[in-house]
């Protein structure tokens, strides 16, 4: 299992309710037969979540997986799955720029809604939150996102140095330290 995998995999069992705020990352293959199952009692947003996580399963063990896409990119599925996709891209470019304009409370929930609509939304999406919560003095929200942001993007220096202030804030100084030691490894 890759870094999305450990990521996303919870201690409590799974019993087929992937839903976008609690996520269990299982093999390719179960997310398969639960999007099946969810496309044949006519479930097409939680088909559309176990195809997607299926995408991402098989990624992190550098395959595609045909069956899931065929599935993705099919009549049923394709015209729901281009619209959330772009529903979910506008989302998160309105949750930056309304960061860029400080408005941190507005980012946060955009950025948490397109999360919802798009998984490979949730990227960009964890690093933008986190920076976004570290200006609300939501420290352990902050550090929790930021920590996620920092395995899909290890080399975003940006990310160590938002981590490195809520660490500061939460009187984490070795953390912190860490951090900060790596910001500026990233910038030479």
């Amino acid at each position: 299992m890759g870094i999305l995998g450990s990521l996303f995999r919870r201690p409590s069992p799974n019993l087929g309710l992937n839903t976008p705020d609690h996520i269990y990352l299982e093999s390719a293959d179960v997310h398969v037969a639960r999007g099946e199952e969810a496309l044949h009692s006519g479930d097409l947003d939680k088909a559309l979540i176990e195809f997607k996580y299926a995408v991402i399963a098989d990624n992190e063990v550098g395959r595609q997986n045909p069956k899931a896409l065929s599935h993705l990119k099919g009549p049923v599925l394709g015209p729901l799955n281009i619209k959330r996709t772009t529903k979910g891209q506008s989302l998160m470019a309105r949750a930056l720029e309304a960061q860029q304009r400080g408005d941190h409370s507005r980012a946060v929930k955009l950025a948490t809604e397109a999360m919802g609509l798009c998984p490979m939304a949730e990227i960009p999406c964890y690093g933008l939150r986190g920076k976004s919560y570290v200006a609300l003095s939501r420290f352990q929200e902050a550090v929790a996102d930021l920590t996620i942001a920092i395995a899909y993007a290890p080399n975003v220096a940006e990310f160590y140095a938002a981590r490195a202030t809520a660490h500061e804030a939460l009187a984490d100084s070795e953390s912190a330290r860490r951090d900060r030691e790596k910001t500026c490894t990233l910038l030479r």
